[in-house]
């Protein structure tokens, strides 16, 4: 869910009773449903992206994976935009995300950095690190790149103008300008369950376990949302003017039947 959309799927079968899957948006304020009007086998849900970044909500990722290789389709207002070939991000020690806006695309992986060896045929470790490219969406262009060092990242979250790239990674957020790479914040913040952008500058962090703060990436400061040690935030959407969250309580132990 993101906004008042919500990105399914329709199961459907070809003449050949070949399954496939149809991605459909559907848009809660009218009750529409609009299909993206192409069909996928196989695709994995936590491959589908609908990413709170966009001003309006309306860009799409599908990431497929066959015998050849693994894409990535964006889609905004229900029409193809265009695809990436993530075989060159593959999955690594150091993770892989993905985030977009109206506009751009960053890829976040481990660099493909793996064991060498040197002149006397000795192998050496060369260290991977996380590497973010970010893409012009329209044309594939890669427009800039920065290395976040030796780092496992969990989330990854492009800011709605690109200027900023939001991360969660290792029990720490981090907040990087993308033109150079250079961190502009940075806290210790548990466990950070989701990452919103609610306009160019001010992120909304929640945390399944010390609840949720906004931060300026330009103030480069933070405070308080809401503060709870026994609230487990899972999630957080924007819809109009209204933060929403979703999670549970740990105060009390239900039984079966509640």
């Amino acid at each position: 869910v993101t906004g008042n959309r919500i990105v399914g799927f329709r199961g459907t079968s070809d003449e050949r009773n070949t399954s496939q899957t149809e991605p459909i948006i559907h848009d809660i304020s009218t009750n529409q449903r609009v299909s993206l009007n192409r069909k996928y086998s196989p695709v994995d849900p936590s491959l589908v992206f609908m990413d709170g970044s966009t001003s309006t909500a309306e860009a799409v990722g599908v990431a497929t994976t066959n015998a050849d290789n693994e894409m990535l389709d964006i889609f905004k207002a229900g029409k193809f935009l265009n695809s990436f070939n993530l075989t060159d991000v593959a999955l690594s020690d150091y993770g892989r995300t993905v985030s977009f806006n109206d506009n751009e695309i960053a890829l976040g992986y481990g660099s493909n950095a793996a064991d060498l060896h040197d002149t006397n045929d000795r192998e050496r470790l060369v260290e991977k690190t996380f590497i973010v490219d970010i893409h012009d969406i329209a044309t594939k262009a890669k427009k800039r790149s920065f290395d976040m060092g030796r780092v496992s990242v969990d989330m990854l979250r492009l800011s709605r103008d690109g200027k900023f790239v939001a991360s969660a990674h290792d029990s720490q957020l981090s907040i990087y300008d993308s033109s150079d790479g250079s961190e502009v914040f940075a806290t210790s913040f548990g466990t950070p369950s989701s990452l919103v952008w609610l306009d160019d500058e001010r992120l909304i962090v929640s945390s399944s376990d010390k609840g949720a703060y906004l931060i300026n990436a330009r103030e480069r400061s933070g405070q308080t949302l809401f503060a709870s040690r026994s609230l487990r935030i899972s999630a957080v959407n924007i819809v109009g003017n209204k933060i929403i969250y979703s999670g549970f309580s740990t105060n009390k132990d239900f039984s079966a039947n509640e």
